[in-house]
């Protein structure tokens, strides 16, 4: 995945520079993560394509956006059939959805619910869909990727023990209970 900062616009000078990349990188699947809202025009999506890469579905509040009405608005299809990506929300200055203490289980679903379903609109267009979460301090960005597996597939997960204490609101979507018995017992949510 090409991840480029809000300050990057579409310029020529930037689109030459973005072409140049793609051509040196061309032998690998790319994914292209733009935030200003100046590369939505379908003459960028038209490039991604002739140069066979995608274009990230980008659902992220980056911590360098100025605005968070100027970052560009996620495109809602995949630029070719094979692979689309996404990006959930958070940075590392600000705590990624819907990942915090204090989060309940049904917040979650609220807050992750546009998401997963826009997910799940990228990935009927698409042969393989991945869902890049925030490398977020405390571990949230894997916090984030068992409540959108829980909810995409309507299944309990598997919650890594270390996860279990610091983050107990996972506890309502794990598929087994703890391994280790805690001296005082979470209450029932």
């Amino acid at each position: 995945m090409l991840q480029f900062p809000f300050s990057f616009h579409n310029t020529p000078e930037n689109l030459t520079r973005l072409a140049r990349i793609l051509t040196d990188f061309g032998q690998y699947p790319l994914v292209v993560e733009v935030r200003h809202s100046s590369w939505t025009q379908p003459e960028f999506f038209h490039f991604l394509h002739e140069h066979h890469a995608e274009s990230a579905t980008s659902i992220s509040r980056s911590s360098d956006a100025r605005s968070s009405r100027a970052n560009a608005p996620p495109p809602r299809s995949a630029t070719s059939a094979c692979t689309a990506a996404a990006t959930t929300p958070g940075s590392a200055t600000t705590p990624s959805f819907p990942a915090t203490s204090a989060t309940t289980t049904s917040t979650a679903k609220k807050s992750s619910g546009p998401w997963a379903q826009r997910i799940r609109h990228v990935a009927a267009h698409a042969d393989n869909t991945f869902v890049v979460t925030n490398n977020h301090y405390e571990g949230k960005g894997v916090v984030n990727a068992l409540q959108l597996i829980q909810l995409l597939s309507g299944d309990k997960v598997k919650v890594p023990e270390t996860l279990r204490h610091r983050h107990p609101q996972l506890e309502s979507i794990a598929d087994a209970p703890p391994q280790e018995p805690t001296l005082f017992p979470l209450p029932p949510p």
